[in-house]
């Protein structure tokens, strides 16, 4: 053990501690870049979580537009529905007009 101890002179002794204090400081950049980086990603999650529920509101309300509630129009498949022509034009113009029978 003696002979070990002899081998670490002042001299190396400090530049054990400067090179140990470059490391630290080394650590506290990386440290600081990463908190940065933690901050921007939370940033743009909650911009996106934003923008998220904002197109969500904005189909909900559309649905509320087109669709009035306590109405099951449409629902049932007899070809009036939101999906077919007929019903997307009742639903964009009205109700449809009679057609006079001619003859």
């Amino acid at each position: 053990m003696e002979a070990v101890r002899s081998t670490w002179t002042d001299g190396r002794l400090d530049d054990l501690a400067n090179h140990v204090g470059e490391l630290s400081h080394r650590i506290d950049a990386q440290s600081e870049r990463i908190d940065a980086l933690q901050r921007g990603i939370i940033t743009v999650g909650g911009a996106l979580t934003a923008a998220t529920l904002g197109v969500l509101a904005a189909m909900l309300g559309l649905i509320g537009v087109f669709v009035p509630p306590g109405s099951d129009r449409g629902l049932q498949g007899s070809g009036r529905g939101p999906r077919s022509r007929r019903g997307r034009l009742r639903l964009l113009v009205g109700k449809p007009r009679s057609r006079a029978k001619s003859g």
